[in-house]
């Protein structure tokens, strides 16, 4: 999990440390107000949009991309599970194990009319 340091009496800088990935970002605060605020919209609770914005700047970070331009990726979303799906895509991108995907994992279920077809 990432720890988010908001210091106001030094500067205006959030910093952004996480044990897991060894990493330690520092981005704008107001940067990262405004990415925190777009995953609210969109999350059940406060810890599932940290986690998306932390993960956010770690993909800006490591693809060298404009983080406003990977968050005008998400706009136009219409519930969660897009969010989800697009936060996806953009994990794999940066997975370096490529035997292991993340992904959305829905319950497969059997349409009854060729259900009733299949012999064993």
């Amino acid at each position: 999990m990432a720890i988010t340091v908001l210091d106001n009496n030094k500067d205006s800088t959030t910093r952004i440390y996480d044990a897991f990935y060894d990493l330690q970002i520092e981005p704008p605060a107001g940067q990262y107000e405004v990415v925190n605020a777009f995953f609210n919209q969109y999350c059940s609770d406060q810890r599932t949009s940290e986690s998306f914005t932390v993960n956010l700047f770690r993909i800006s970070l490591l693809t060298a991309t404009d983080i406003f331009t990977l968050l005008k990726s998400f706009e136009g979303a219409r519930d969660s599970m897009q969010i989800t799906l697009t936060m996806a895509y953009y994990l794999n991108s940066i997975n370096p194990h490529k035997a292991v995907m993340y992904g959305v994992n829905n319950v497969l279920v059997p349409v009854t009319s060729v259900q009733r077809n299949i012999v064993q």
